[in-house]
Formats: C-alpha cells, structure tokens, sequence
C-alpha cells in the first residue's frame, strides 16, 4: 500500500506494520500454552495484547486515506485495487497454499474435480490464517462508492450517530448472542466502524490530550492482557476472547493510538526515519509475506522459546521485518514480479 502524505500516518503505517509480527510471533508462543512456563505465557500474552490495535489502526487508516481520497471513478478506483491489493493478495494466497498444503495437492489419489474443489475452498476461506484481514478490506473498499458519498455529505452529528450506535453494539453483541432477536443490527457493525472512525477522526479538529491518551490505552491494553492471562490459567488454555478486535477494550487502544499519533509533536532521528519509510512503504508486502518468514524459521526448527520470549519476541520480530522487507524490496526490483510483492 502506497505510503499516507503525512508523516504521522508513514509513522503509524509501519508501527502497525511492526506490531501486526509482534502480535503473530507472541501469539506463537502464547498457543503453546499450557506447556509452558507461566512466565513465559504471560509474556506472550503482555506482547499481543500491546499490539491488538494494528489491523483496526490498518482499516482507520484506510478511512482516512482511500476512502477520503475516492473521486468516484469507479473504473480507475477498481483497477488501483485489482493491482495494488487483490494482485499481490492473490500471489501470496498461492505461495501458501503451496507452502502449507503441498502433500494436498500433490496427492495422486486426488481427482482433477477433487484437486479443483480444494484449491478453491482453500482461496476463499484464505490459505494462511493472517489473510482474513485482505478479505476484510477488499470487501470494505467495495462500499467506497456509496460510503465516499455519505462521508462528504456528513455532518458531525450524523457521524456520531452512526459511531454510537457501532460501539453500543460491540458492547451488547456479547449479550444478543443469546437471545434470538430479530432485530438486524448488521448494518451498524464489523468493521464499518472503523472504517467510518478513522474518516471521522483524520476531519475532526478537537484534539484529547496526550497524557489522557496515554492514561486510557494503558489501561484498555491492561484489562486485556490481565483478563486474557487469567481466564486462560483458570480454563488451562489458551483463550483470547478479550483481544477480539471488535471489542470495547480494542476499540479503545486503537483510537488512543491513532490520535496519539495524530496529535502529538514527537522527533524521529534521520536514520529512524529512513527505515519507517521504508517499512511504511512495504507494508502491504510486508504483512503478507511475513508469515513465510515466520513459518520457515519454525519449519528449520527454530523455537521461539529458546529463551526467555521477553527477548525472543523482539529479536524474531525484528529479523522477521527485516527479511520480509528485504524481500519485498528485491521482488520489486525484478520487473516480471514487481506487481506481485504488495
């Protein structure tokens, strides 16, 4: 994805970018519990819940940007999105399922209708488990042609409203869930909100202070790890029901971070930036192909417990960034595969 014209935005891009592997490299670690330490469970656990705000931040962004920018030329709009999304989604969707599902495909006992009948299951429920987001968003940018049109007419008031009504949701969904009610709440849930958040938050001028920013995202990222940590101990496994990106707590550490970022006056040293910009400008790249990188260290045997995960999360995250936008970097150069990195 191309890289916001704010610095602020370059900036939260590639954070996000970065936090997206924390949180799939401590998640890694985190599902091998209950054969763990418990101080390395809560590690893992600390580390995903601090980055649970990425994929919302990625849809704010998407808000603020693509959806803010949509000139309604359907035609040019749809074929940026066939060459900047779904092109390069769609390589990486068969690099995986190569990768994860090879003795599958090579099965001679498979007849053609059969081969045809998974592959095709395979694509549409998504080869490798982080490429839900890439359906999320296409999906989303499907309504950029009706949504670009309230977005500009809207007024403050009627954000509102419909944000309101978004978040009373998320918190009764819970609830509704077991009663059988035949009210329809869909067309005020999921991910819109974000969308519509993050467009709403890039036009608004009031701005919260930085302290109470910092104040409510500790303590939103807090509820999540220390409930996360103790309904899995009690239960003996793994569980992240609180670190559901359409929860409350969620919600509330990724608008925290967006107007931090926003907001707030921060220096970035010369070299520092050249890296966020180059991380920002492969992000998309970056977050598909990662999860290769990831899974060929564990395919070489690479424990990501061979020590403490309060260095281990770190050290495999950054060299996961690095060899992954490497990658990226060097696709690019090669003009037969250019259009295919992200």
């Amino acid at each position: 994805m191309k890289p916001g014209k704010l610095p602020w935005a370059n900036d939260l891009r590639a954070f996000a970018t970065i936090g997206v592997i924390v949180l799939h490299v401590a998640a890694t670690v985190s599902l091998q519990y209950p054969a763990i330490p418990k101080s390395y469970f809560f590690t893992s656990v600390f580390f995903d819940s601090a980055m649970r705000w990425c994929v919302p931040v990625f849809i704010m962004l998407s808000g603020s940007f693509a959806l803010e920018h949509y000139d309604g030329r359907m035609g040019n709009f749809f074929r940026k999105m066939f060459l900047r999304i779904i092109l390069p989604f769609l390589f990486w969707s068969v690099v995986y399922l190569f990768f994860f599902s090879w003795n599958d495909l090579m099965d001679p006992h498979k007849t053609v209708a059969q081969l045809f009948s998974f592959i095709l299951k395979q694509l549409l429920s998504g080869t490798a488990s982080h490429m839900w987001y890439v359906y999320i968003i296409v999906c989303l940018y499907l309504t950029f042609p009706f949504i670009s049109k309230w977005t500009r007419a809207a007024v403050e008031k009627e954000y509102i409203y419909f944000l309101s009504i978004w978040v009373i949701l998320l918190f009764l969904n819970p609830y509704l869930d077991h009663y059988d009610t035949s009210f329809d709440f869909s067309y005020f849930s999921g991910y819109l909100g974000y969308l519509i958040l993050g467009n709403y938050l890039f036009k608004a001028p009031r701005k919260i202070n930085g302290v109470w920013l910092i104040v409510f995202f500790a303590a939103a990222f807090l509820y999540t790890a220390l409930r996360t940590y103790f309904i899995s101990i009690s239960g003996n496994e793994n569980n992240e029901v609180f670190m559901d990106n359409l929860s409350l707590n969620v919600l509330l550490m990724a608008f925290c971070m967006y107007l931090f970022f926003k907001n707030e006056q921060y220096f970035v040293r010369p070299l520092l930036r050249k890296v966020i910009d180059l991380i920002c400008e492969h992000s998309y790249g970056i977050y598909l192909s990662h999860l290769l990188i990831l899974n060929i260290f564990l395919w070489c045997g690479l424990s990501f417990v061979f020590i403490h995960p309060l260095l281990s999360i770190p050290i495999i995250t950054f060299a996961t960034v690095g060899i992954s936008c490497t990658l990226i970097v060097l696709m690019k150069k090669i003009p037969l595969v250019k259009s295919l990195a992200g």
